[in-house]
């Protein structure tokens, strides 16, 4: 869990034509994930999740990002993009909509359905903004492109940004070992390959792009745009620094001990794991989902 800095000096002003990117939590932790772009005078919020507390933490419900800095410039706040729908991303914008209701809210079609169902709770109704993996969308200075991503939840999407500056890719989460998405139909490249699917690579079509000649053509002109102005990659992904390989999920490691265990079992056996894909708790139990979370 990360802890406030107050050795750190507040931020010089941004020169004219600069980007600033400022993580509001997320680092060094597995929760609250938030980001803020800063370019031209305004603010774009790329996710707004919340953290769980520990068992230290008694009393705590949810732990939110610190939006301390942000606090008084939230009318310079273009839109808040959802990379997908899992808690530590979209449980701090009901907190954040408290202050300011008429943010737009970006995300694609079930990460909004989570998030529309939680500020019925909170009384909020949010202006929210529908895409998909191929849309193009200007909020602001700041041009979002969207790309599907492999995660443990549908419609996750990362977000390529572009300004003045130059393009940042922000890859939202995804899993390495996840080769195929929810559709099977349609194969995504590995995330090392991540920045030539988007935009475009011709041993892949480029997003948005025909198949065929047209394609090729639209793909190289994107290829093009993208090495003079892409600028920085922000990935996450849990354990990154750690070396060596994650197990599969299909069969060996504490999935396939799972499996086997419930296997033995005369009697019903009632799952809770975490954020899992509805057709792998269908694979580990054996055509049968005894429960999800």
């Amino acid at each position: 869990m990360s802890h406030p800095h107050p050795e750190l000096k507040a931020a010089p002003p941004l020169p004219e034509g600069g980007l600033r990117v400022v993580a509001l939590g997320g680092l060094g932790e597995i929760g609250r994930n938030m980001t803020v772009f800063e370019h031209a005078g305004k603010l774009l919020i790329v996710d707004c999740g919340v953290l769980f507390p520990e068992e230290t933490q008694p009393g705590v419900d949810v732990i939110l990002p610190d939006s301390t800095s942000i606090r008084d410039r939230l009318d310079d706040v273009v839109a808040v993009v959802l990379t997908h729908g899992h808690e530590d991303h979209i449980g701090g914008v009901p907190y954040l909509l408290r202050e300011r209701s008429d943010i737009p809210v970006v995300g694609s079609k079930l990460t909004l359905a989570f998030l529309e169902a939680k500020l019925k709770e909170h009384g909020i109704r949010p202006r929210t903004v529908r895409v998909r993996e191929g849309d193009r969308r200007g909020f602001g200075p700041f041009d979002c492109e969207f790309v599907a991503v492999n995660h443990s939840i549908p419609d996750s999407l990362a977000v390529a940004i572009r300004t003045r500056a130059g393009m940042v890719l922000h890859t939202g989460d995804f899993d390495p070992h996840r080769r195929g998405r929810h559709r099977p139909a349609r194969q995504l490249p590995h995330p090392r390959q991540r920045e030539r699917h988007l935009p475009g690579d011709q041993r892949t079509d480029p997003v948005g792009c025909p198949r065929g000649p047209q394609g090729q053509r639209q793909g190289a002109r994107l290829r093009a745009r993208q090495r003079r102005r892409t600028r920085l990659l922000l990935q996450h992904r849990q354990s990154a620094d750690a070396a060596g390989r994650l197990p599969s999920r299909s069969g060996r490691g504490s999935a396939g001990r799972g499996r086997q265990g419930c296997q033995r079992q005369d009697g019903k056996v009632v799952a809770q794991p975490f954020a899992p894909p509805a057709a792998g708790v269908v694979h580990q139990g054996g055509g049968h989902v005894l429960g999800g979370g």
